[in-house]
């Protein structure tokens, strides 16, 4: 992917802008990681669990086990 980048870009910083500008960041929250972290581990689809999650209060997304 570099070597395609060189090749096809210019090389010089853009001089409308710094280098790098954060427009925005997922998650908002990191409690919203929470489905995501046990997806691997279930037999649930992503959007199942996402809303059994959706579900839980507060004290049990944020709970150490």
């Amino acid at each position: 992917m570099r070597e395609l980048t060189l090749k096809l870009l210019p090389t010089h910083h853009s001089k409308d802008q710094d280098p790098v500008t954060l427009t925005e960041y997922w998650p908002h929250n990191e409690l919203d990681l929470v489905a995501d972290m046990l997806y691997d581990n279930s037999t649930l689809s992503i959007e199942e669990i996402r809303t059994e999650v959706a579900k839980w209060p507060y004290q049990q997304k944020s709970r150490r086990y």
